[in-house]
């Protein structure tokens, strides 16, 4: 039997190929943690600026202007949809190298990074389209 016909028996992956190329960790890691911030804590921080910004008005005039409120909200949505766009950068380049075949959870996860800036992108729309 020549060396070329010899049956193979070890067939299994290397070490090497059974793990995920090299910085997807990261960048997937990251992506989450700008999501996590888009969606929780731009939020809480603009509900709570808004919430101090209005008792500041109403203990120095008896009243409240809501222009202030509605400016950090829109600040906030277009701050989370600026980290959105960043997340959904990471991700993609992630699961751009990911081998294939490639998992449907993964592009669940690009869907989910990029929930804030449809959002954003829904509001500039309806802003410039309803004026």
């Amino acid at each position: 039997m020549s060396a070329r016909c010899r049956p193979m028996t070890d067939v299994s992956p290397s070490p090497a190929a059974a793990r995920p190329p090299r910085g997807t960790f990261l960048k997937r890691s990251l992506a989450w943690l700008l999501t996590a911030i888009a969606l929780i804590g731009i939020p809480l921080w603009v509900g709570s600026q808004s919430r101090a910004d209005t008792a500041a008005q109403v203990a120095e005039r008896g009243w409240a202007c809501g222009m202030s409120v509605l400016g950090l909200f829109l600040f906030g949505l277009m701050l989370a949809a600026l980290l959105s766009l960043a997340s959904l950068l990471l991700g993609g380049l992630a699961y751009r190298a990911t081998p294939y075949p490639r998992s449907g959870w993964r592009l669940a996860e690009l869907l989910v990074f990029s929930l804030p800036l449809l959002a954003g992108l829904a509001v500039v729309v309806a802003m410039f389209a309803g004026g």
